[in-house]
């Protein structure tokens, strides 16, 4: 599935909440990432401050991860394998 069709389908596949990211959601986004090739991410209010912590969030798991980021649009963005 191509990032603009995951975009636009919808739920997220994980939601990033008030803890923000910790080492629980790094395991499910790495088990996610052995069986697809995109991850939905959603930025729940209560974890941003500004649409600026969105894109630092994504920018930190795409380093961390070694990712890209294919898509980024409001509260929500989805990572890609590279």
């Amino acid at each position: 599935m191509t990032s603009k069709s995951r975009m636009n389908q919808g739920k997220a596949d994980l939601q990033i909440g008030k803890r923000g990211i910790n080492d629980g959601f790094i395991i499910q986004l790495r088990e996610l990432l052995k069986q697809q090739s995109n991850v939905k991410v959603r930025v729940l209010k209560n974890a941003r401050s500004s649409k600026e912590d969105v894109k630092r969030y994504a920018q930190e798991l795409a380093k961390e991860l070694s990712l890209s980021i294919s898509a980024l649009r409001g509260n929500t963005f989805v990572l890609e394998r590279t």
